[in-house]
């Protein structure tokens, strides 16, 4: 039977992103095996596309595409998984993931996203935000589309911070192509991150599924200028329903463009913010690396784990996890669930 890594990798290049029933699958079965059902048309709903993706599938290709892309595999049991993602209710499959920086470095960012059609308000807004959270030690999470999401990773790395951009197309697929350049300046010292294969095409449906990453990786997502209809407010949907913060920043009662902010702002979704440390005063308390304990990087808020399988990843004795856990949990860093199992507390 194939390896976890090879079998995710195929699984990722034939299923469309963010479907529930694969990923109820890869939990309960293991992608390898999940890859075998798939084969034999376990699954209804996608059971006819994906045979046909398999059929039409040449592995050797595949392989040289990931070899091209120069793009690192990512799994949910390799050591440098973001386990912010675990808190999603259906996880990525895997990750392909493209730069000089370290994915570590974003279990302390904030999202910063907002309208493809920004106004130059906007974009000075968004660029300053991004550039004064780089300069207080926070990496800058977007989309890398025009407008807003731009204007953040420019902020970024005008400040020399790290920022990340994830993507709806694949990693080697500059989307839109008029940020080739952009992309490859966020690479030398951020990430670009996707979900799909490395040469992937970004379609409409890929946009919506993929903003569940962005409010998922960060400590809490701001949204700068979006329409009443802007995808950004999925994005910022997605991150209230993970218990992330959620921040707008208010426009002109007359701009279209801020209205949804507006919306999000009256409807108690996002707080308002109008300056960086409105942000930091939301984030600290989310901080709990203030703990500082290297068995807090393994836990998620949703998924919980046993002591013995966090003695394994973390290279211990089951005593010594117990004892940290116990530690933890005394500081109120950790609860346990109804199965006993241990989660990051509640943010």
């Amino acid at each position: 039977m194939r390896s976890e890594h090879d079998a995710r990798r195929i699984l990722m290049a034939i299923c469309e992103p963010g479907l529930l029933h694969i990923a109820s699958s890869i939990e309960r079965h293991g992608a390898p095996e999940t890859l075998e059902r798939l084969r034999a048309g376990h699954f209804h709903e996608v059971a006819s596309v994906a045979t046909r993706a398999i059929q039409d599938l040449d592995e050797s290709e595949l392989e040289e595409e990931w070899r091209r892309s120069g793009a690192h595999l990512l799994i949910p049991s390799d050591a440098h998984w973001p386990v912010a993602l675990n808190d999603l209710q259906v996880p990525p499959i895997a990750l392909s993931v493209v730069g000089g920086g370290q994915i570590g470095t974003l279990a302390s960012s904030v999202a910063i996203v907002g309208s493809r059609t920004a106004t130059s308000y906007g974009v000075r807004v968004a660029e300053n935000f991004a550039a004064q959270l780089c300069d207080r030690g926070l990496a800058i999470v977007s989309g890398g589309a025009f407008g807003i999401d731009a204007a953040a990773h420019r902020g970024a790395l005008a400040a020399n911070g790290v920022t990340c951009a994830v993507l709806a197309s694949g990693v080697s697929r500059s989307y839109p192509v008029a940020h080739s350049r952009l992309f490859a300046q966020i690479a030398e010292g951020g990430l670009l991150i996707s979900e799909v294969r490395p040469q992937a095409f970004a379609f409409r449906s890929r946009f919506l599924v993929r903003n569940r990453l962005i409010a998922a990786l960060s400590q809490g997502t701001i949204v700068v200028e979006a329409a009443m209809r802007s995808g950004s407010l999925r994005t910022a949907f997605d991150a209230a329903e993970l218990h992330r913060y959620v921040m707008g920043v208010p426009g002109a009662i007359t701009s279209p463009m801020s209205a949804g902010v507006h919306r999000l702002i009256s409807e108690n979704v996002a707080n308002l913010i109008t300056q960086v440390e409105d942000v930091i005063a939301l984030i600290s308390p989310l901080e709990i690396p203030r703990v500082d304990h290297p068995l807090l990087a393994l836990l998620s808020r949703r998924q919980g784990i046993t002591a013995e399988e966090l003695a394994h990843l973390g290279a211990l004795e089951v005593s010594q996890a117990f004892a940290a856990l116990a530690e933890l949990m005394a500081l109120g860093a950790v609860v346990r669930d109804s199965r006993g199992a241990f989660l990051l507390a509640p943010a």
